[in-house]
């Protein structure tokens, strides 16, 4: 019965949510029965579920507890679709990922429904100075990074005639697993870099940045909200079709596969965006219209609305 990380445990408990860890494997039936018992005991109003061991058979399980099911997806994973929710937040995903579903089976898709964290849910695009040469980077490659494609990013810097013209703040998660050897990487370092673990300051360090080195995930469209010019590796088949459509929209730079790029295209990537404040420029203005911040606003209406619908008897017709 494994449970979280300890460092989500603690962000689960400052945010005062709850947490129980089943005694049961994860996607099975005996994970649904007792998922569903437990929202009936403590009274919940819906069932939300995010993972991909959640198929098409869990589903089917799930729907037994007779509660409102929503489901976070990013990648059209499961073979059929029996939730009354499928909420996919990547940019312009299409529909087509979810041909298989029930008639009653809601989509919605898009950054009109990004969940961003309330700091991020301001309206008007953030005051950002570009300089002629980007010399504050942010690199970053998610929470646990098993590759460890943060260490081939900071070698690949190293690596170039300019250096020294950089400054950097690396962030890692609870999860990295090549936390001390980053640490002493960037005490040895000939450069000014700063490694900074589990960080609640998301904002703080966005805006710090000039441009930003990181992976197809979340901080894509945090980057984006804070108009940040960005650079993403793809790290996983999930992350693929999202980075390559952030790419052409002009987004952000797709620098492709971490494990296709080599050290000195990746540095030549940066130092181009580094000295070139008008493709810089370009990314910012189009980065902020991915999405207004107010996907949390209508997410939550239209759970609060299947909720409802759920509460209240259907009508029985005369005939």
């Amino acid at each position: 019965m494994a449970g979280p990380p300890p460092h989500i445990a603690s962000q689960l408990h400052t945010l005062g949510i709850g947490l129980l860890c089943l005694d049961a494997v994860a996607g099975s039936r005996g994970d649904a029965n007792i998922t569903a018992a437990i929202a009936h005991a403590n009274g919940a109003h819906a069932i939300f579920l995010d993972g991909y061991l959640f198929d098409a058979t869990y589903q089917v399980d799930i729907k037994t507890s007779m509660l409102p099911i929503i489901m976070m997806d990013d990648f059209g994973h499961a073979s059929q679709y029996s939730v009354d929710l499928v909420i996919n937040q990547t940019f312009s995903p299409p529909e087509s990922l979810y041909r298989n579903r029930e008639d009653y089976t809601r989509l919605l898709l898009g950054t009109k429904y990004l969940l961003m964290r309330e700091e991020f849910q301001f309206k008007t695009s953030p005051r950002r100075t570009h300089p002629q040469i980007a010399r504050k980077i942010l690199v970053t490659m998610g929470g646990a990074d098993p590759e460890n494609v943060t260490a081939m990013i900071l070698n690949s810097l190293i690596g170039t005639t300019e250096f020294e013209m950089f400054e950097l703040i690396v962030l890692i998660g609870g999860s990295n697993p090549h936390s001390e050897m980053l640490e002493d990487f960037a005490s040895r370092a000939p450069l000014s870099v700063t490694v900074r673990r589990d960080v609640t300051d998301m904002k703080t360090i966005l805006s710090w940045a000039d441009i930003a080195v990181i992976s197809g995930g979340t901080t894509c469209y945090e980057a984006a909200r804070m108009s940040l010019p960005s650079m993403a590796l793809i790290l996983a088949e999930n992350q693929a079709a999202v980075v390559e459509r952030l790419g052409r929209w002009g987004t952000l730079i797709n620098a492709g596969w971490f494990n296709t790029i080599d050290q000195r295209e990746l540095a030549e990537h940066v130092l181009t965006l580094a000295h070139s404040k008008e493709a810089r420029m370009a990314l910012a203005n189009s980065a902020f219209k991915l999405a207004d911040g107010q996907g949390c606003r209508r997410v939550v209406g239209e759970i609060a609305t299947l909720c409802a619908r759920y509460a209240t008897p259907p009508s029985l017709s005369s005939g």
